[in-house]
């Protein structure tokens, strides 16, 4: 699958409803990082380089996953790390659970290849990262 830079050049953003965590509905822009044909796939990346390193399911998030969803497609979130720590107790960075249910979520390294994907050890059965073979 190839993905589009939609950091430059003919850039799209999409403006779609969302209904916040207050319950009201508002209108929500988004331009997310890549995109696939016809938005087969939806992709944001986050760097974290301090802190809690924890992304949430925010009204970006949000529309990003609708953009993908209306287009039968898949959102992606990749995350990267300048202090990573992934099999920390919590791990850094890390997806909140909302976020990583219904988005397929993975880590990058500092050359940008996708090391792990968040999901459940098959062994103890909690999430974190796990290695992609």
């Amino acid at each position: 699958m190839k993905l589009e830079d939609n950091n430059r050049g003919n850039v799209k953003e999409f403006v779609v409803k969302d209904k916040g965590k207050d319950g009201k509905t508002k209108k929500v822009k988004t331009r997310p990082d890549s995109l696939g044909d016809n938005n087969s796939v939806v992709h944001d990346h986050k760097h974290f380089s301090k802190g809690d390193q924890y992304q949430d399911l925010d009204s970006q998030m949000r529309a990003q996953r609708k953009v993908a969803k209306d287009s039968n497609g898949t959102h992606v979130v990749t995350m990267s790390s300048s202090q990573p720590n992934l099999k920390g107790k919590p791990p850094k960075p890390r997806p909140s659970g909302p976020l990583a249910k219904d988005s397929d979520v993975y880590y990058t390294d500092k050359d940008g290849d996708v090391t792990h994907k968040w999901g459940k050890d098959k062994k103890t059965k909690e999430m974190g990262w796990q290695p992609v073979t």
